[in-house]
């Protein structure tokens, strides 16, 4: 009688622990995930402004040693809500895995874009990192390309020149390194790297193969909104598993496997 009473307690006991630890890390929702499997989804969710993009086995390649390039999130992946005033998407978690193939240079994560990315007056489109990423006389297309006031983004410079990663800010075009924010974090050839961004209304965070690599108040001019972007400069690279959850918990498993099994998927 008393074993089967302290079988009795141990059962309700785990079981009492494992709902804590559900309800604990469960409550990240998961706001959009491309695992690239699906090649005219992955399509259908990017925008490849610049670059030779393709979607192929699991992973986003951009394959040109080139300049600048970028591939966007699409009008159908970053939905209107996100954008609007109201309903802005300003705190939020994505992380994506990165892989260096060939170049001298790194990966570029853009988030917080909303600028239409046309020829900047004066300045060389894609001249250098003192001007502004663009995407020629074009522009951008769909909402991004509508709502381009205050031409302002950021992004991390992973491995610039092989030797550093760096925060940029960009503002009206002109892009600056960020203060303190460089490290020398950079892309090994062939080894796949786990990028994470926290993006909060006043404070961000980024993480480079879990290992926190800065973290800082907001910019001063910066969007606390705005579209995310993945590219490269002079360098191919290979992308994958790329998943946004909200602030309030842990949206993929350790290791950087997407799992789908918590919160809520948006599925496109």
């Amino acid at each position: 009688m008393k074993r089967n009473l302290s079988l009795l307690f141990t059962l309700i006991f785990a079981s009492a622990m494992m709902s804590l630890f559900l309800s604990s890390t469960a409550t990240a929702k998961i706001l959009f995930e491309d695992n690239f499997k699906n090649a005219e989804r992955s399509k259908n969710n990017w925008v490849f402004a610049v670059g030779d993009w393709k979607v192929q086995g699991g992973k986003l390649t951009q394959g040109a040693v080139v300049d600048r390039t970028m591939a966007y999130l699409s009008d159908a992946a970053w939905t209107e809500e996100f954008d609007a005033k109201e309903t802005a998407l300003t705190q939020y978690i994505f992380e994506v895995t990165v892989k260096k193939l060939r170049g001298d240079n790194g990966a570029l994560i853009f988030w917080r874009i909303r600028d239409d990315m046309k020829e900047q007056i004066g300045r060389e489109c894609g001249g250098g990192f003192n001007s502004s990423f663009c995407l020629g006389a074009a522009g951008a297309k769909g909402r991004l390309g509508d709502i381009g006031k205050g031409r302002i983004k950021i992004w991390w410079d992973l491995g610039r020149e092989a030797k550093t990663s760096v925060l940029v800010r960009d503002i009206n075009g002109l892009a600056r390194d960020r203060k303190g924010t460089d490290s020398k974090h950079k892309l090994a050839k062939n080894k796949e790297h786990r990028i994470r961004i926290e993006n909060d209304a006043i404070l961000l965070k980024m993480f480079f193969d879990d290992e926190l690599v800065w973290e800082g108040k907001e910019i001063n001019g910066a969007n606390k909104g705005g579209r995310i972007a993945l590219g490269t400069h002079a360098t191919a690279v290979e992308f994958s598993d790329f998943v946004i959850t909200d602030l309030k918990g842990q949206g993929v498993q350790p290791g950087g496997k997407i799992t789908t099994t918590w919160g809520s998927l948006k599925t496109r």
